[in-house]
């Protein structure tokens, strides 16, 4: 029996859902997997599920902090005993009544939006709080049962540890690998901080010493990233060597890809690859991008390869005052759009970068208007190729957002996306150092440690990993708002802070004011934003 089995938890009220079959067996869906953590359990999406594709029918990059005892009861559901059987054994197993135990599970059997499952014993619990369960998260078994489960006994975790204010797990789930900071072009627009040369970058033999390493330890994901990780003289040992181990690395590039370079790839495990495009005209891309005349054409044959030998792609164009002509925009849809493996195509607009000047950001960001007329654009060409390309445009950080009046500052932040920089991530820069950002790049202030010096566990448990997380409002000076606000903890270990977003606001030297989302944040200092 379960340690926590004896303790009461929230009867759903919801009506039983009529299609489920007692002699069937049904299973937690492939897409997702639970994590035994010290003071409580995570939902998270399984090792290695691949986020090249959007999945309609899931709910991808979840993370999600639930009651051990529901891990418990969810951890049975393995697929290898019907309904009934599965039933039957967590009541003889846990001890919970049997119309209690259905109550709770039915709303999270094919559930077709997430649902929310609160947690109601306020003797436990410091506060009320909900589980968020993902969409179709106990599905019907149509295969083999699922051997990636961990034991129910596994979230048998003594109550008196119970937290649920902390969202930090107890190993980084994500990890992704900056092979090189070494690019192919030098964009107008490029966020990285470029004047970083590392001189001893990290041998591939260290970064697959890295890969076995989180594989141990439980890693569900490892993504690699640059610069331009073609430009990595290692690249294709360690792209078949994440494969092997079920890894699907997100891989994105600018580098126009000879046949030959392809199939090697493809030979390593590549299916699928982002491009970075802009535009479709070869003065214009010599002149965002500082590339040769050769460019284009290049461009063009890689993307002819690519569709031939069946790699999907998906495709990054960034707007900027040079290319933010709604007929430009229309021209590059129509040119990609004509490709069969082109599955998306996504408009963005340039944001600011760390380590360039206000001017220069001035200089290349489109304006509000011109972006609008783009959106409008866009909309209308999605309808057009819904069913060959998803065409979309990324939302706009701009003042609307940042500036607005308090009330709709309060109402808007708390429901921010979660930031996870040294909550569930850690990011390896070219040189071995590892930070809780890629944007934060070299920063010391954000440098948890040394690959060269430490193991990936040894820096996730480093004082200066938990110093960081665990931050004192003391620390803080009292010129910032920070340093006497009520939700001071919640705030900072639970959805986290963008930690760029302030540096762009206010400059490194005040790093310790509030996110500018937040009501109590100051007026910027710096335009960072789109107006």
């Amino acid at each position: 029996m379960c340690e926590h089995s004896h303790i009461p938890f929230y009867q759903n009220t919801r009506k039983m859902t009529p299609d489920i079959e007692p002699k069937k067996k049904y299973q937690i869906n492939p897409a997702y997997t639970l994590l035994a953590d010290r003071h409580c359990a995570f939902i998270f999406n399984s090792k290695g599920w691949p986020t090249f594709r959007s999945h309609p029918e899931v709910d991808d990059n979840f993370t999600q902090l639930v009651s051990p005892l529901y891990a418990s009861i969810f951890a049975y559901w393995d697929g290898s005993k019907t309904y009934h059987e599965t039933i039957q054994q967590i009541v003889n197993e846990m001890h919970i009544q049997q119309d209690v135990l259905e109550k709770f599970l039915h709303p999270c059997i094919h559930n077709m939006e997430k649902t929310a499952l609160h947690f109601s014993d306020k003797e436990i619990l410091e506060e009320t709080s909900s589980n968020w369960i993902p969409k179709n998260f106990i599905i019907e078994c149509d295969g083999e049962p699922r051997t990636d489960l961990p034991e129910p006994e596994a979230f048998a975790i003594p109550v008196r540890q119970w937290d649920f204010s902390r969202m930090r797990s107890r190993i980084p789930t994500t990890v992704t690998l900056m092979l090189t900071n070494r690019c192919a072009t030098n964009c107008i627009y490029c966020y990285a901080d470029n004047q970083h040369r590392v001189e001893q970058p990290l041998p591939a033999e260290k970064w697959l010493e890295l890969i076995q390493e989180a594989h141990d330890f439980g890693c569900l994901s490892i993504d690699l990233s640059g610069g331009e990780v073609f430009l990595y003289p290692g690249i294709e040992t360690i792209l078949q060597t994440l494969h092997q181990m079920g890894y699907h690395p997100y891989l994105s590039t600018k580098i126009p890809l000879e046949e030959e370079r392809i199939l090697q790839l493809k030979e390593c495990g590549m299916t699928e690859l982002q491009f970075s495009i802009d535009c479709w005209d070869a003065a214009l891309m010599q002149q965002m991008l500082n590339v040769p005349s050769s460019y284009f054409e290049r461009l063009k044959r890689s993307l002819d390869a690519l569709e031939k030998h069946g790699i999907a792609v998906k495709v990054k164009s960034v707007i900027t005052s040079y290319n933010d002509k709604p007929e430009q925009v229309e021209q590059l849809i129509l040119n990609l759009s004509a490709h069969k493996n082109i599955t998306s195509i996504s408009i963005a607009p340039a944001e600011n970068s760390l380590y360039k000047s206000e001017q220069d950001f001035i200089g290349y960001r489109t304006s509000r208007r011109q972006w609008e007329k783009i959106e409008a654009l866009v909309e209308s060409m999605a309808a057009t190729y819904r069913e060959q390309c998803e065409i979309g445009c990324q939302g706009l950080l701009d003042s609307r957002e940042h500036c607005a009046a308090v009330d709709e500052k309060a109402r808007v932040y708390p429901k921010r996306t979660r930031c996870p920089g040294n909550i569930n991530m850690l990011y390896v820069l070219p040189d071995g150092k590892v930070t809780i950002c890629e944007e934060l790049y070299w920063n010391p202030r954000f440098i948890i440690g040394d690959v060269r010096k430490q193991s990936l566990m040894e820096i996730w448990e480093s004082k200066k990993a938990l110093e960081l997380y665990n931050l004192s409002q003391e620390t803080f000076r009292k010129t910032s708002a920070c340093h006497i606000c009520p939700q001071f903890d919640p705030c900072h270990q639970q959805s986290g802070v963008c930690w760029k977003m302030v540096i762009e606001a206010y400059g490194d030297e005040y790093w310790d004011l509030p996110d500018p989302r937040c009501p109590y944040a100051p007026p910027a200092t710096q335009k960072y934003y789109i107006e």
